[in-house]
């Protein structure tokens, strides 16, 4: 199987390109700035994203920086 690496740019990533992407991740703490300092505070929650959710991202570049 060959491996091929190409920049992201309109012409190969659009508007359904995440369609079969299972976005689930389970957090337990996140970075927090407390007292002007970043600290590691604990932050239990489970994020999952629908097809809607990541059809909704990709025409505004929240995640996804083409160059």
């Amino acid at each position: 199987m060959e491996i091929r690496y190409e920049k992201l740019n309109h012409g190969n990533f659009g508007g359904r390109s995440l369609d079969e992407f299972i976005r689930h991740q389970t957090i337990s703490e996140c970075w927090r700035k407390v007292d002007g300092e970043l600290k590691l505070v604990p932050n239990e929650f489970a994020e999952d994203w629908t097809v809607e959710k990541c059809r909704e991202i990709i025409p505004h570049g929240e995640f996804i920086y083409f160059q």
